[in-house]
């Protein structure tokens, strides 16, 4: 699977610990392999570089569930086109949301934009 981001394993670590003037605790966070650094005096920080270190991983998830269930159930079949039995209710705008994020991922947009 080609992907234009950065390769390989993303990883948060807390890299700087100070306080503030006002004696708030400052952290910087950097996801590894050189992805992006954050500075929060929150737990924010570090909620926000797990996430970003987690990006990745969820994106294949999300690519792998989307076509599992397009694949599996044709749940976007176009209309007037025999279906398969849906596998659940909500399948079909659970298809769209795995859409719309790959979209975002991949180009910036959310799909169906221009």
């Amino acid at each position: 699977m080609s992907t234009k981001h950065t390769a390989g394993e993303w990883k948060a670590r807390c890299v700087e610990e100070a306080r503030t003037a006002d004696g708030n605790l400052y952290r910087k966070w950097t996801v590894d392999p050189n992805v992006a650094d954050i500075f929060y005096e929150t737990e924010q920080g570090e909620a926000n570089a797990r996430l970003i270190a987690a990006s990745p991983d969820l994106l294949e998830a999300a690519k792998l569930a989307y076509k599992e269930i397009d694949e599996r159930y044709d749940v976007d079949q176009p209309a007037g086109e025999p279906s398969r039995e849906i596998p659940f209710e909500g399948a079909g705008v659970l298809l769209e949301k795995l859409r719309a994020a790959i979209a975002k991922t991949e180009t910036g947009q959310i799909a169906g934009e221009r």
